[in-house]
C-alpha cells in the first residue's frame, strides 16, 4: 500500500512563494488624446453601421 502525503492547501503553510504577481484590477486612467481617439473610433463604427440604413431609406422611394 502506498502512503500518500497530502499537503495543506492553506497558503500560509505553503513553502514556495507565488511565482506570478497579483493582477491589478484598478481602472486605467486615459489621457485626453486617448479619449478623443476612442470617441472618433466609436463615431466611425456608428457611421459605418448606420450609413447603409440611411442610404436605403433615402434611395428606396
Amino acid at each position: 500500500m502506498v502512503k500518500i502525503n497530502y499537503e495543506s492547501s492553506d497558503p500560509k503553510e505553503s513553502k514556495t512563494p507565488l511565482l506570478r504577481p497579483e493582477i491589478d484590477y484598478s481602472p486605467k486612467t486615459y489621457t485626453l488624446s486617448e479619449q478623443i481617439l476612442y470617441g472618433l473610433k466609436m463615431a466611425a463604427i456608428m457611421a459605418l453601421v448606420l450609413a447603409p440604413v440611411v442610404l436605403e431609406i433615402l434611395f428606396s422611394r
